[in-house]
């Protein structure tokens, strides 16, 4: 699948794949705070922002696929990824799938573990609600879960309005039918690195320290203050967390 990208900067790549039901946008504030030397490759995933579909069954492993695609067809061989929330699933396939495309993987405020059975019960849940809603009606509420930030609200609520309902559905479906990466986060040889809000009311602080805590090569970095969105709440500390990632 085509995907939809930015790619600006040169040097040393670092792929930046968005949280659902986002798109590359979100990255804006924090990319202005990077340092040169770092070539930023932000693509929409299948079903978000410009890329659209035609279907909403897909799973996270079609998606690595069509993030492999996109690297080939900019000439790069290897990257450092960083994967928000839905996109640290997809880093995680990347990696099972064609390991030898990573040259670190970042997590931020994102998981390792699969859904259990209530949350994929509530995923098709979802799915028929956006169904019959679409997708802004039926994800109304969702920016009051993450973030306790005003503006950063607003934001993530325009973000979802403009949300493709098709898209919307085939993500909760991905999502819904993914593995579990714990042990695949256990034995990985490359670079690690998860970035938590102190205040992430989806994923709890203990969860994403037990996280790095399962892996000798992983890093661990709180964002004090933020939710959810850290990229979005505190840009400037995300953006230092990757650069020494990256470059140190």
């Amino acid at each position: 699948m085509d995907l939809f990208n930015i790619d600006s900067g040169e040097e040393i790549p670092l792929l930046l794949l968005h949280g659902f039901p986002f798109d590359h946008t979100i990255w804006n504030k924090m990319i202005r705070h990077m340092e040169k030397g770092i070539r930023i490759i932000a693509p929409d995933l299948r079903g978000h922002g410009c890329s659209k579909i035609s279907s909403n069954k897909y799973l996270i492993s079609d998606i690595a696929v069509d993030i492999v695609e996109l690297l080939d067809r900019l000439q790069i061989n290897k990257v450092m990824v960083a994967g928000h929330s839905f996109g640290g699933y997809v880093a995680l396939d990347l990696y099972r799938n064609f390991p030898d495309r990573l040259a670190g993987l970042a997590l931020i405020s994102s998981h390792v573990y699969p859904d259990s059975v209530e949350k994929k019960k509530s995923r098709f849940e979802s799915i028929d609600k956006i169904n019959k809603l679409g997708a802004a009606g039926a994800l109304a509420n969702m920016p009051n879960l993450l973030t306790l930030d005003p503006k950063v609200k607003h934001l993530c609520s325009k973000l979802i309005a403009k949300m493709d309902s098709l898209g919307a559905a085939g993500a909760q479906f991905a999502m819904a039918h993914r593995e579990s990466s714990e042990e695949l986060w256990k034995s990985m040889t490359i670079r690690q690195l998860v970035i938590a809000g102190s205040d992430d009311q989806l994923i709890p602080i203990e969860t994403s320290r037990k996280i790095s805590d399962l892996s000798r090569n992983s890093s661990f970095i709180v964002i004090e203050n933020a939710g959810h969105m850290p990229m979005l709440e505190a840009p400037n500390l995300v953006a230092e967390a990757l650069e020494k990632f990256i470059l140190n």
